[in-house]
């Protein structure tokens, strides 16, 4: 097998604004995480959009500062999120933004020479309502992780 086989590349995009794309409902209101899912039919992306805006106090970001980070399936990131990151931050400024491409496996260890070995890879987030995929990957980095050890079993086996 090609060492591309089975591979997901996912586009990425990543912003600096000065001020946080949610509208505040109270004044000197800052959230530390918020998560942001962008349906496809909105904003006419052709492809649902994830990702989150960390804030000031989630001390990610130096402070007054907010930072974006956008997923979706794609190959050329500039083309997949640009326009929908333009469109979300249309009313703060971007201070700096950054484009780029994973590809995203399977289960197991990383895929990627570049990086780490000791990272370990989930496959992408789909868009189901159910947990069983995510308990089944989170089994199966827990194992490679601690081979001797059993995964959650009094809780699983309440559910």
């Amino acid at each position: 097998p090609s060492p591309t086989e089975g591979l997901v590349s996912v586009s990425h995009a990543v912003y600096l604004t000065a001020s946080s794309i949610k509208p505040k409902t109270k004044p000197g209101e800052q959230d530390d995480v918020s998560i942001l899912h962008i349906l496809s039919r909105c904003l006419g992306n052709p492809r649902p959009v994830s990702g989150f805006e960390f804030g000031p106090r989630s001390m990610l970001p130096a402070e007054d500062m907010y930072m974006i980070h956008l997923t979706t399936p794609g190959r050329d990131p500039t083309n997949d999120l640009e326009s929908v990151v333009d469109k979300i931050t249309d009313n703060t400024a971007v201070l700096y933004k950054l484009f780029f491409t994973t590809q995203m496996s399977a289960v197991g260890r990383n895929v990627d020479p570049v990086l780490d070995k000791n990272i370990i890879r989930t496959t992408f987030p789909t868009y189901s309502a159910g947990y069983s995929e995510c308990i089944e990957e989170a089994r199966k980095s827990f194992s490679l992780l601690y081979p001797d050890e059993e995964f959650l079993s009094a809780v699983l086996n309440s559910l």
